[in-house]
């Protein structure tokens, strides 16, 4: 499954606002950690209905 991501060329990325608000933030998602809840009528993950990101957190943070 690894060589398949490493030579599909599977990039994810999101596009938050910066915290000033001027600007924006890219942050690279790591693909083993994304989960698109596909449409089955699409072969295209552009179509899903959701996508769910799994992001480690501290404790800290989550309680921020």
């Amino acid at each position: 499954m690894l060589l398949d991501l490493l030579t599909s060329g599977f990039a994810v990325f999101r596009v938050k606002p910066s915290p000033n608000g001027n600007n924006v933030v890219i942050e690279v998602c790591n693909p083993m950690n994304i989960f698109p809840d596909r449409n089955p009528e699409s072969p295209y993950i552009t179509d899903a209905y959701r996508i769910v990101h799994r992001k480690w957190m501290t404790k800290q943070q989550i309680l921020n």
